[in-house]
């Protein structure tokens, strides 16, 4: 009983809360990339070119890459496995890190915060548009106390940092 109830006001919460209006699908799918994720693309550098450059201005920091996982290989290795038929990316990457110096104030100001780790960065480049290499992260939702929000700004302009690096 207690959580049918509880079902029903949580039900009541979302519906209350949501906006009246909603705006055209196009600037609904733009705001809602902005509110989660942080994009950059360059012509400028190839897609090894942009691994290599993020890879150093990573460890050129003292930090240490924990995983690199290769996406974009797993998707070819597994494609006739769930029957796709569609190449979605050329190449698909991304470098996993958690550096203590972040990780560290990031935690202590709320340790619920353990769910940003660790920090990824994606980078990718897809068949239609091989030449265009995206560059993004998930961005930390910015929470909890003024402290706690205080180190997730850290972590998202680290973040920024060190894409802004790689593509220079």
């Amino acid at each position: 009983m207690q959580r049918a109830l509880l079902a029903a006001l949580a039900l009541f919460a979302i519906t209350a809360c949501s906006p009246a209006t909603q705006e055209p699908a196009s600037q609904q799918q733009a705001a809602d990339d902005a509110s989660y994720r942080v994009m950059y693309t360059t012509t400028k550098y190839s897609f090894e070119d942009v691994a290599e450059n993020l890879d150093l201005a990573i460890t050129d920091r003292g930090f240490k890459i924990d995983n690199h996982a290769f996406i974009g290989r797993m998707l070819d290795r597994t494609a006739e496995a769930v029957g796709a038929t569609k190449k979605v990316y050329e190449h698909a990457q991304q470098y996993r890190f958690c550096p203590s110096t972040y990780s560290y104030r990031m935690l202590s100001s709320d340790p619920h915060n353990i769910a940003f780790c660790p920090y990824v960065i994606n980078f990718y480049h897809t068949p239609d548009d091989p030449k265009t290499v995206y560059v993004m992260f998930r961005r930390p939702l910015i929470v909890g106390s003024d402290e706690s929000k205080a180190a997730l700004q850290s972590v998202e302009d680290l973040l920024n940092e060190l894409i802004q690096e790689a593509l220079q």
